[in-house]
């Protein structure tokens, strides 16, 4: 092979891999894109996750509140219960 002929098969190959270099430096930019737009959606589900959080506690403070009071009102009711019971008593054996 001559001079020629190696030194245009080395300069192919160079253009070859500069090609190449280009072809990469793409496909990184276009990867940084993604992760870019990754980012954001895993941003933009955090604020999600967030918002779910703050509705779940309201809701189980909220669900608190309605047995606390459902408590305090069987309470209630078992103390007239109670009440009528010894008031019952006391007219058995007064009659």
């Amino acid at each position: 092979m001559s001079d020629e002929n190696l030194l245009n098969r080395v300069i192919e190959h160079i253009l070859d891999l500069k090609a190449g270099q280009g072809e990469i430096k793409k496909d990184v930019g276009d990867l940084k894109e993604d992760v870019g737009g990754l980012k954001k959606d895993v941003g933009d589900l955090k604020i999600k996750v967030d918002n779910l959080e703050n509705k779940v506690n309201r809701f189980m403070a909220e669900v608190e509140g309605h047995f606390n009071r459902v408590h305090s009102e069987m309470d209630t009711i078992f103390n007239i219960t109670s009440d009528h019971e010894k008031k019952i008593k006391v007219l058995e054996k007064t009659h």
